[in-house]
């Protein structure tokens, strides 16, 4: 029997089984490659952050934010006028039926106000119950507001909103329903010093549940080419939140927490003396505002430590006087976990 002969152009042979596999192999990496290129720039900033530079000059603790300029942006407004397709929406009070984009203008009003008093020239992306600029849909209406600061040139942006907390999930404690929170962009680390400090004076100020900062992909922290931060006061769907939330002895609470955050960074990054009591000059009806700012004073960091099972990390919380105010275990396999608050998330490595 004559066996017929194998035509070389059409048989790999074990050759070309392995140069097959080496090319699918290549092919594979670099799709992996590009792959995770795209995910990193759909969810990192958009833009470097700039940092916040020291005021030029003699330093005036009496108006510590002389030179600088924040953008306050009360989110949502202008609800239901406007179909969903071109609206970013916003949650509404369950008690009261206040709409989210109401509250968060009249924090945001008195942000302002407090803000002036310590020197800063303060920009507002709405000063009235509306959508931001006249955009055609909902991402337009979202980068409007970033896109504001940084015409401005601004050195802070601080985006003001109330939540609606799920009580559904798995593991919901409902005495943490009343919490405060704070998002920055994925990897922002200049962020996170302030993020921490306002979402700390607003748990100490409101007496709320603190869950600490998070990041986000969100358009608004993202394309801002500042420092950049998020802020959820406290939630709308709580009925007695609700109820103080409409009161605006509360909201202008609120606004004061936020402010003591800011400054509070100040002290944080560039070890500033602030006299408090001459830029917010104590009241009966108000916590004495040095004594608020030093109660809510945050400083991170982290401590090694060598163990049987290796080097491990803990991140370390510090307070005004140098105190340890809390301290957690960061897990090797796990940069960021939701519980205890102030996670360093993966913006610092321990090894």
């Amino acid at each position: 029997m004559t066996r017929r002969p194998v035509n070389s152009r059409y048989t790999w042979g074990a050759s070309g089984m392995k140069k097959g596999r080496i090319i699918l192999t290549g092919l594979g990496v670099l799709a992996l490659v590009i792959a995770s290129a795209c995910v990193r720039g759909a969810l990192y900033p958009k833009y470097p952050k700039k940092a916040w530079q020291p005021t030029a000059g003699p330093w005036n603790a009496r108006a510590p934010l002389a030179g600088a300029t924040l953008c306050i942006d009360p989110g949502h407004g202008g609800e239901g006028r406007f179909p969903k397709e071109v609206y970013t929406g916003g949650t509404k009070g369950v008690v009261s039926g206040q709409t989210e984009g109401a509250v968060n203008l009249r924090v945001a009003q008195y942000l302002q106000q407090d803000l002036r008093l310590a020197g800063a020239k303060v920009e507002m992306t709405r000063t009235e119950d509306v959508r931001c600029g006249q955009a055609p849909d909902r991402h337009a209406e979202l980068l409007c507001r970033s896109d504001f600061s940084n015409a401005k040139n601004c050195d802070v942006f601080i985006s003001i909103h109330h939540d609606f907390t799920p009580t559904d999930i798995p593991g919901f404690r409902p005495e943490r329903l009343r919490a405060s929170r704070a998002y920055i962009a994925p990897g922002d680390e200049l962020s996170l010093p302030l993020a921490q400090n306002i979402v700390s004076a607003l748990s100490q100020g409101l007496g709320t549940f603190n869950k600490g900062v998070m990041p986000s992909s969100l358009v608004v922290l993202k394309n801002a080419r500042m420092l950049a931060v998020l802020v959820e006061v406290s939630p709308l769907n709580d009925p007695e939140e609700d109820q103080r939330l409409s009161r605006p002895e509360y909201n202008q609470k609120a606004a004061r927490a936020i402010a003591l955050g800011v400054l509070n960074y100040l002290r944080v990054a560039q070890s500033r003396d602030i006299a408090f009591r001459e830029v917010f000059p104590p009241s009966s009806s108000e916590l004495d505002s040095q004594v608020a700012a030093d109660e809510s004073y945050v400083r991170a960091g982290l401590e090694k430590r060598w163990t049987f099972s290796g080097l491990e990390c803990d991140e370390v919380l510090y307070g005004i006087r140098g105190e340890i105010r809390q301290r957690r275990f960061l897990r090797p396999s796990s940069r960021f976990r939701e519980e205890p608050a102030f996670a360093l998330i993966d913006l610092v490595h321990c090894e």
